[in-house]
């Protein structure tokens, strides 16, 4: 039998509140993105510009480094796409029925 569950105004509100916040990540998260992208081109450019104008030792690190400036901020941005999230649950324990009768008598009384 399925019955028709009535929506309370708090959860409609609560509900639109976290859309909103997601959709607000997103937003910001594009427009940190691309303020980086930017950054980075620009870090690449003044990288190689400083290297090919008098490519002496001091300048050739200088600009290295700040290409890799550019190279490490966009990586920082990025790397939490492709990061695996594991949980450990070695440290848990499994509860079956036949060694804790009490607690899914319990349960199955809720």
């Amino acid at each position: 039998m399925i019955q028709n569950i009535e929506v309370t105004d708090n959860f409609k509100k609560m509900t639109k509140k976290a859309i909103l916040s997601i959709v607000l990540f997103v937003i910001i998260y594009l427009l940190i993105l691309s303020i980086s992208i930017a950054i980075t081109l620009f870090c690449f450019y003044s990288g190689f510009l400083i290297i090919t104008i008098k490519p002496s030792l001091l300048l050739i690190v200088l600009g290295g480094g700040i290409v890799s400036l550019g190279l490490i901020l966009i990586i920082f941005l990025l790397k939490f796409m492709f990061k695996k999230h594991k949980m450990d649950r070695s440290h848990l324990i499994e509860i079956t029925r036949k060694d804790e009768p009490q607690l899914f008598n319990f349960i199955d009384g809720i």
